[in-house]
Order: structure tokens, then C-alpha cells, then sequence
């Protein structure tokens, strides 16, 4: 469905030359890829695979969108959702009601949950075929200076507008079917109604190799975020599809972001317009170079994966990138203080090569002649003092990968709290390394994020609502003591009928109450419910992935409710279908 669209909006779009003089290095053109750019990476949990979790862990799983485990209604993700865009405080208040979230249900929700290195290799091994989804296309985008970058786009099928979110990825990152990519895909796409662009890392092999150079960090990587963002929001072909402009970032993409939100204050459009809206930075580096020293010299299995993946970077793009040529020597490994000094160093070759008077404010006239510029340049701290920009800086105090004391700690102790800034800082107990949505539930991220990115999507805020329509469906009888809290629905390939699974609360003697027990104090029950017999127009999914795509959709935006409300710790029977519509 998007080559059509393009094309007919032209391919070769090249932006007028009126553009502001802030647009020091315009999008020029969009080439829609026929495939995604670059090679399939190993994710985490082929790397030394042998050594550590067991087989229920490393099997692959399909995210339904649904929480898994069992919560009382306060601690339920919709609650906060409710509760987070009814909210008309300031981002000190926004704050505030997110720290409060984690704080009372933290525990509760993640009860059940893998922990630490086991919860990263869980979220390694959460199936999407990103690329099979019809409403996804691979892209290039061409830059006026003759630099690209690759990604893909998504664009939802009912051709309206909709929220637009620029989303970086991590290190090494090329915007392929790796796991971050697959769980905020899912996150943003399917179960928010949000369209997306997803850029691959400057560090990524595709990135290098095209463009003839490593750039590294957030300093440069964001100027091309702000600049993307920009022609998303009034130059693009699909510009008639965005309603709003937001930036997202990943680990080192989460660096990209906070930068991004830097340049989004500092080069505004007008006076009271900027290129974005908001910005989600998603277990973030904050401060470059303490946590490549900490990655390089860590002696910790996530730190030998990171390092590994940036040898095999330095690898395959040895032959086009000149910077390298006399810093190694093709296939003998350097050691570990080396490789992040031949990182460094060629980075900085590159950046010293920017004209003079192109970056944009506040780094105009602050350019960068060694290594050390490099370095203090992407020390966010340094630069974070009155950020207007709505930020939410979500980071792990568990992150394995992105030390918590060397980034979001930091930043904390900068902004201990929102009143002078417009950061919003979450900083949660658990998560490692971006997999909250297996430490706190995949239901839980994904509605922490739509809702922040949905707070500041005016249009979409006020038109969204939530219909209530009656309804008749079997629910299972209820034992004595017994207590309706989960109901989750599964689509299946052709079939015209979904399955509803009923999670009960079965009071056996040695069940605490609802929300704060064991596995074992729970009972399932299916049925069956036809498509038909829903208020709300539904087809049998052609594919298997259409049924998972479908699967998450209605998860993130079907409620059953009874007289009294949701379905959560609640004996009544379903009367009610609730449909979020936004």
C-alpha cells in the first residue's frame, strides 16, 4: 500500500530551495528499497547462547499486547493510562504520577517476570516479521550534502492523519528485524495510532558504508533527526498523513533523541512552532564517553556482546571508510582501550570535516578538532540546562548494558525535578537493558509510551475517546471467591471467530488476595467469540501475521467491562464492550 502512495506523490521529492536557512543539510529525496538495507545481525541470545538461561526462556514467543499478569485495578496499565491524560498538571506532575505508578505497582507487576540478563535474552526471542507487514516499507532517505540513511517506514491504512514518530535505534543498529526494533514496532505502531520512520544507527555497517565515514553520538546524529523531522512535518509526500511530529531514540538512538530535543529548542521554526512535539528517549545513553569506557571495560557477558558487535562493524566497513585505514589493521582485533580509541579517533576525523557555520545552534560555532571536543560535545549533561522540549527519559536502574550511575542517575541528580525543565525522568528498579516490556508487561511499556507521545498530540487527545456498546457474551461461572482480573483476545489465520481468554483469581488457601499471588492462584478459561457478533467491523486475518497484528490491536484497545466497571477484580459478567477510539 505505500509504493503506491509515494509514487504518487513522487519519489524523487526534492525540497524547495526556499528552505529556511536553518536547514543547513536538507532531506532531498526518498528511494522506497525493495528489501530492508544491510544483513540480518545475531541478536543476544545467539551470542554464547550455551551459557546462560534455560529453554523456556530462549524459545521464540509471539507478543499478544496483553498483561500477563495479574494486577488489581489501580496497578492495571489502562488505569494509568486514564488517570496520566486526564491530567492537566505540569510535567513536574506528569512526573510525579509515573514515579508514583512504578513505585505502588512495580512490584506487582513484574512479579512473575525474568529478571535482569534473562529478561533481555525473553524480549531477543519475541517474534514480528516486521518487513512482511504490508503497511511497512524499507526506504532510503538522500540528504542535500550526499549522505543517506536507511529504515523503514509505516504508514497506517485509513489515510488520515495521525501522530508521526521519528524513531533512532541503537548501536550498530540497522533498522532491521532485531529485537529493540521489533518491540517498539509493535509498541508504536500496532497498539498506538501513531505512523512511524525508523532510521538506522550512524554505527550501523549500511550507515558507514554508504556514507564513507563513522559518525558516532548523538551531537551529529541528531542534527539529521531534527532534519528529518522537519521535512516529515512540511516537505515529505505522505505530509498529509501527520498530524504531529515526534522523536523516539533506543539506547544510543535514546542519545540521538535527547540531542534532538536540544536542537528542537534552539532552531525553532517560528515563535511558537518547533519541528517536534515531543521526545521519548528509551533506555538512553546520556553521557558518551563514561559509558563506552564502562562498555570497554566491563567484563560482564553484555559488555563482550557490545564490544563484539562494534568489532564486526570496524570489520566490514574497513574497505569504505578511508578514516580507518592507517587507526587498524583489517582482521587483527585491537584491544579494548584501542577499539574505542579507533572509534573515537575516526569519528572525529569525520566531524572535523564539517563546514564551518553549518551545525545548528547552540553548536554553530563550537566545532569539533579532536577527540576530547568529541567526547565533551556529546556529554548531554553539559548540555541539558532548559530543555523546553516535552522529554521523557525512561532508563533501567538495572541496565547491564547503559550504566544507570554513569547516565540516568546523573541526570537525575541534575534534575531532581521538572519545575525548570520539561524532562520527564522515569527510573525504574528493573528492565536491564531496554526489555522493560518483559520486567513490567508488554501492555504496561506500550501504554506508558503512547501516553506520553499521546499528551502531546493535541489533535489526537481531543478526539480521542472511549464508545461503549452493550453486549452478550459467555463468561465462565464463577467459583466461590472467585474473581474475573485479565481477559485477553487472540485472532487466528482465516478464522472468523477470536479466542477470549478469561484470567481468574481462584482463592485457594494459600492465595494471598487478587493481583498479589502466584501463578498457581490463577485459572484460564477460553471461549470462543464471533466477529460477527461484535459492534465494531472486524475481518478473518488472511496471514498468520495479519492475526498477530489483529491480535495486538484489539488488546490495546478493547475493554470488557460489567456494570461496575473493567473486569478486574470483579465477579460481574462482561455487559459491555468498551472501544477506544483515537
Amino acid at each position: 500500500m505505500l509504493r503506491p502512495l509515494i509514487a504518487a506523490c513522487a519519489l524523487t521529492f526534492f525540497l524547495m530551495a526556499s528552505a529556511s536557512a536553518q536547514n543547513r543539510n536538507p532531506v532531498s529525496r526518498l528511494e522506497v528499497l525493495s528489501e530492508p538495507a544491510g544483513t540480518p545481525q545475531p541478536g543476544l541470545s545467539d551470542y554464547r547462547s550455551g551459557r546462560i538461561g534455560t529453554q523456556n526462556v530462549l524459545s521464540k514467543w509471539t507478543p499478544t499486547g496483553a498483561l500477563q499478569t495479574p494486577v488489581s485495578p489501580d496497578c492495571h496499565p489502562r488505569q494509568f493510562e486514564d488517570t496520566y491524560l486526564s491530567s492537566n498538571g505540569t510535567e513536574s506532575d506528569k512526573r510525579q504520577i509515573l514515579t508514583d505508578y512504578f513505585n505502588r505497582c512495580g512490584k506487582f507487576l513484574s512479579r512473575d517476570a525474568p529478571r535482569r540478563f534473562t529478561a533481555m535474552l525473553r524480549l531477543d526471542k519475541a517474534r514480528y516479521d516486521i518487513f512482511a507487514n504490508p503497511h511497512i516499507q524499507p526506504i532510503r532517505l538522500h540528504f542535500a550534502n550526499g549522505e543517506t540513511v536507511t529504515g523503514f517506514l509505516g504508514l497506517k491504512p485509513d489515510n488520515r492523519p495521525h501522530p508521526f514518530v521519528v524513531v533512532r535505534c541503537g548501536v550498530t543498529c540497522q533498522a532491521d528485524n532485531s529485537a529493540s526494533v521489533r518491540n517498539l514496532t509493535s509498541h508504536l505502531f500496532d497498539e498506538s495510532p501513531f505512523n512511524i520512520l525508523f532510521l538506522a544507527s550512524h554505527t550501523s555497517t549500511p550507515n558507514a558504508q554508504e556514507n564513507h565515514r563513522l559518525a558516532f553520538g548523538g551531537h551529529y546524529e541528531a542534527q539529521e533527526m531534527y532534519e528529518v523531522g522537519k521535512w516529515v512535518r512540511f516537505a515529505a509526500p505522505f505530509r498529509h498523513l501527520v498530524s504531529s511530529v515526534h522523536a523516539a531514540g533506543i539506547s544510543l538512538g535514546g542519545h540521538a533523541a535527547l540531542y534532538t530535543a536540544l536542537y528542537n529548542d534552539y532552531n525553532p521554526i517560528s515563535d511558537d512552532l518547533k519541528v517536534f512535539n515531543s521526545v521519548v528517549a528509551y533506555c538512553p545513553v546520556v553521557n558518551l564517553e563514561d559509558t563506552m569506557r564502562s562498555l570497554f571495560d566491563g567484563g560482564g557477558i553484555t559488555d563482550g556482546f557490545m564490544r563484539d558487535s562494534f568489532w564486526t562493524t570496524l570489520q566490514d566497513v574497513y574497505d569504505q571508510v578511508p578514516d580507518l585505514h592507517d587507526l587498524m589493521v583489517k582482521g587483527q582485533r585491537p584491544s579494548n582501550p584501542e577499539m574505542m580509541q579507533i572509534i573515537g579517533t575516526a569519528a572525529t576525523r569525520f566531524s572535523s570535516r564539517i563546514p564551518a557555520g553549518t551545525a545548528l545552534f547552540p553548536f554553530r560555532d563550537k566545532p569539533i578538532r579532536n577527540l576530547g571536543d568529541l567526547w565533551s560535545l556529546n556529554k548531554f549533561t553539559n548540555q541539558a540546562k532548559g530543555i523546553t522540549t516535552p522529554t521523557l527519559v525512561w532508563s533501567a536502574q538495572d541496565d547491564s548494558v547503559v550504566d544507570y550511575s554513569l547516565n540516568g542517575e546523573v541526570l537525575t541528580q541534575q534534575f531532581p525535578n521538572a519545575d525548570k525543565s520539561r524532562l520527564v525522568i522515569l527510573n525504574t528498579p528493573q528492565g536491564n537493558h531496554c526489555a522493560q516490556a518483559i520486567t513490567y508487561g508488554w501492555e504496561t511499556t506500550a501504554t506508558v509510551l503512547r501516553s506520553f507521545i499521546m499528551d502531546h498530540s493535541f489533535d489526537v487527545y481531543i478526539k480521542r475517546e472511549k464508545v461503549t456498546y452493550p453486549l452478550a457474551i459467555t463468561t465462565p461461572p464463577l467459583g466461590r471467591g472467585e474473581q474475573h482480573m485479565l481477559q485477553e483476545w487472540k485472532a487466528s489465520r482465516g478464522s472468523d471467530e477470536l479466542e477470549l481468554k478469561f484470567t481468574v483469581f481462584n482463592n485457594q488457601f494459600n492465595c494471598k488476595k487478587p493481583g498479589e499471588s502466584s501463578p498457581s492462584c490463577y485459572n484460564t478459561y477460553l471461549s470462543r467469540v464471533k466477529m460477527s457478533s461484535l459492534p465494531i467491523p472486524l475481518a478473518p486475518p488472511a496471514t498468520g501475521l495479519d492475526a498477530e497484528i489483529l491480535t495486538r490491536w484489539l488488546n490495546s484497545r478493547l475493554e470488557l467491562h460489567g456494570p461496575s466497571g473493567r473486569l478486574i477484580q470483579s465477579r460481574e459478567g462482561a455487559s459491555q464492550l468498551v472501544v477506544v477510539q483515537d
